[in-house]
C-alpha cells in the first residue's frame, strides 16, 4: 500500500488509487487470505506528511489487515524522487509514526516497525496494545527532542547494493 493518500501515491507513481487497492485487498480477505500491508514513513515528504499519516491510518482502519508494517523511506536508487520532496528529519519521522499510531483503530491487527530503516522499533497488537504503542512513540519523540542536533537532522542512510 505504501500510503493511503492518493496524492502521495500519484507522486510515487504507484499505479493504483488507495480505494482500488482497498477493494482488491478486501476481496482477498473475503477469499480467506491473510494480508500483510506496508506503509512507508516519510514517503510524502514534509509537504504531505500529515495527510499521508491520516490517510494511511484510515486505510488500515478500513481494511484491518492481519499485519501492518511501517518502514522508513531511504535512498535506494531513487535519487530523482528524493529531489521531488523535502525529506523529513529524524524527529519528523517519529512525529509521523506517532500520528499514525494515534489514529490506528483496526479491529484486529499486528503492528511491526522493525525494519533496518526504522528509527523507532514498535511491536504490538491492535486494539490490545494501542495505548502502549502510543505511549512508547510519545516517549521516543520526547527523547528525540532532548537531542536537537539528531532530531533536526535528515537521516542520511541508503542502500548501494542489493
Amino acid at each position: 500500500m505504501e500510503s493511503g493518500d492518493p496524492e502521495t501515491l500519484k507522486l510515487v507513481n504507484k499505479g493504483f488509487e488507495p480505494q482500488r487497492m482497498l477493494e482488491l485487498c478486501q476481496n482477498a480477505q473475503q477469499a480467506g487470505m491473510k494480508l500483510s500491508v506496508t506503509g512507508i514513513l516519510g514517503l510524502a515528504g514534509r509537504a504531505r506528511s500529515v495527510e499521508h499519516a491520516a490517510a494511511t491510518a484510515d486505510w488500515i482502519n478500513q481494511l484491518s489487515p492481519e499485519y501492518f508494517s511501517l518502514l522508513t523511506m531511504f535512498k535506494r536508487h531513487n535519487d530523482d524522487y528524493f529531489e521531488q520532496i523535502e525529506p523529513l528529519t529524524s524527529g519528523e519521522i517519529i512525529e509521523e509514526a506517532l500520528a499514525i499510531v494515534r489514529q490506528l483503530k483496526p479491529k484486529k491487527c499486528i503492528l511491526r516497525s522493525n525494519h533496518v530503516s526504522n528509527i523507532l522499533n514498535l511491536a504490538g497488537s491492535y486494539p490490545k496494545d494501542r495505548e502502549r504503542l502510543i505511549q512508547q512513540t510519545e516517549a521516543a519523540l520526547a527523547e528525540a527532542r532532548r537531542h536537537p542536533d539528531w532530531c533536526n537532522q535528515i537521516p542520511d542512510y541508503g542502500e548501494e547494493y542489493y
